[in-house]
C-alpha cells in the first residue's frame, strides 16, 4: 500500500484551470518566462514542480457582449513547472524584480502579506487587481521556462482550437469555478497526443494577449 502511495504522489499531471481573463497579468510572460502569480489559487497550490498547467478560456471569455470575447476551449497556454516559490520568496528574488506581477510581500511588523507595486513596470496592470488579495489561502507561485503562450493565436490558427475542443470532449473536461484545476495524469493517452501537438509549436510566446487593458478598460480576475 504504501508503494502504491508512493507512486501516485510521484505522478506528474496536467493540471487545467479555466481562466477568465488574458490580460497579460496572470499568467505573465516576460524575458522568456512565464509566471502565474496572481489569480488561479487552488492550481498555483496544487501543481508542483514537473507538473504541466494548462490555462484555457471560460464562460466569461464567450460572451460576445464583452470586450474581445474568445470561444471556449481555447488554449491560453501551457507551461511545465520549473520551479514553484512562496510569495516573498519571489518579490524579494533579484531574478523576478522587474515583474508586473510580483506584488506581494510580507510585513515585517506582522508577518502579513501586502500588496507593494515598486515591480510594477507596465500601469495598465494596476486597476485589475487594485484590492484584490490572493494571499488569503494560497502563496505559492509558479514559473516557467517551459512553456507555449499562445493567446489570441487562435484568430489564425483554427487546428489549435479545434485540438483543444477534441480533447476537452475526450477527457470530458467540466469548467470549475475559483480557479481549481482539473488534475489528469500525465500518462493519459490523450495528454500524450496534445503535448505532442503543442510541442510543434515553437517554444515562448506565439500570440498576444486578448485582453491587454489600456486606459479605459477596467479588467478583473475572478479565478480566486
Amino acid at each position: 500500500m504504501g508503494k502504491q502511495m508512493d507512486k501516485k504522489m510521484g505522478r506528474k499531471w496536467l493540471r487545467m484551470y479555466t481562466m477568465t481573463v488574458d490580460s497579460g497579468f496572470a499568467p505573465h510572460v516576460r524575458n522568456g518566462l512565464i509566471s502565474l502569480a496572481c489569480c488561479a489559487g487552488p492550481t498555483r497550490e496544487h501543481a508542483n514542480v514537473g507538473d504541466f498547467v494548462l490555462g484555457l478560456s471560460g464562460k466569461k471569455m464567450y460572451n460576445k457582449k464583452t470586450y474581445n470575447y474568445v470561444p471556449r476551449h481555447t488554449l491560453i497556454y501551457l507551461m511545465k513547472v520549473d520551479e514553484k516559490l512562496k510569495f516573498n520568496e519571489y518579490f524579494y528574488d533579484s531574478r523576478f524584480s522587474n515583474r508586473s506581477d510580483n506584488i506581494y510581500r510580507k510585513r515585517k511588523r506582522n508577518d502579513k502579506y501586502i500588496q507593494d507595486r515598486r515591480h510594477v513596470k507596465d500601469k495598465r496592470y494596476m486597476s485589475e487587481h487594485k484590492g484584490k488579495d490572493d494571499t488569503r489561502i494560497y502563496k505559492n507561485v509558479l514559473l516557467s521556462r517551459n512553456f507555449y503562450y499562445f493567446g489570441d493565436r487562435w484568430r489564425s490558427d483554427d487546428k489549435l482550437h479545434k485540438r483543444m475542443e477534441k480533447f476537452c470532449e475526450k477527457v470530458k473536461y467540466v469548467y470549475k469555478p475559483h480557479g481549481q484545476c482539473e488534475d489528469i495524469s500525465s500518462d493519459n493517452g490523450d495528454v500524450k497526443k496534445l503535448l505532442r501537438f503543442i510541442k510543434k509549436y515553437p517554444l515562448g510566446k506565439n500570440g498576444k494577449p486578448n485582453h491587454l487593458p489600456d486606459n479605459n478598460q477596467k479588467l478583473k480576475c475572478h479565478t480566486h
